[in-house]
């Protein structure tokens, strides 16, 4: 029987019981054993530098979509072979930037397949816009137009806090962390996320 390693990390419990009933079928339509090694998010890094290192450990890595750059550089990942991406779908089957942060600059060849993709809502009032003098088709479309409006909403006084949840828990709260890193990286500001 042919066998392959495989680590992940998992965002919660579920996920990962679902994963193993996935492999389950897997094994029962393929004959191929997947041999699953599970990882925390608080020390996967570290896991998959020491692989690095090493020069062994899993066929595949359910890595941070961030980290692929890094690894890349250290040696530790390969491009995906183009009969692969075919199989497994190619950009058309992904949502663009998840399909971008698999990609090096000036290579069109995945060195990582997007896992999952979160989407984002933002839900106003309208009122409260027209109040602010902001048009609702413009005022969330970038991280620069978001925060203009979240400090035009907050000058109104009209609400306590113009988001409707100011804090956002895990897993969720990535958002406010890329909305901050953007920030900061763009526009040179401190941000505490």
């Amino acid at each position: 029987m042919v066998a392959i390693e495989f680590t992940t990390i998992p965002d919660e419990e579920d996920d990962y019981q679902f994963l193993i009933e996935l492999l389950a079928d897997f094994r029962k339509q393929t004959g191929v054993e997947v041999k699953l090694t599970r990882m925390d998010w608080t020390d996967a890094w570290q896991q998959l530098i020491n692989i690095s290192i090493h020069g062994q450990g899993a066929d595949i890595s359910h890595i941070g979509s961030t980290w692929v750059s890094s690894l890349v550089s250290m040696n530790s990942l390969r491009p995906i072979p183009p009969h692969i991406v075919t199989k497994i779908g190619s950009e058309e089957s992904f949502v663009h930037s998840a399909w971008e942060s698999g990609l090096m600059e000036g290579d069109r060849h995945p060195w990582a397949m997007p896992l999952s993709t979160y989407t984002y809502a933002i839900a106003y009032r309208k009122d409260l816009l027209a109040q602010a003098g902001l048009d609702g088709t413009t005022a969330f479309a970038t991280p620069f137009m978001l925060e203009e409006t979240v400090c035009k909403l907050e000058a109104l006084n009209a609400v306590e806090t113009p988001w409707l949840m100011p804090f956002v828990l895990f897993p969720y709260n990535d958002f406010v962390h890329t909305y901050s890193r953007f920030m900061d990286l763009e526009f040179g500001g401190a941000s505490d996320g």
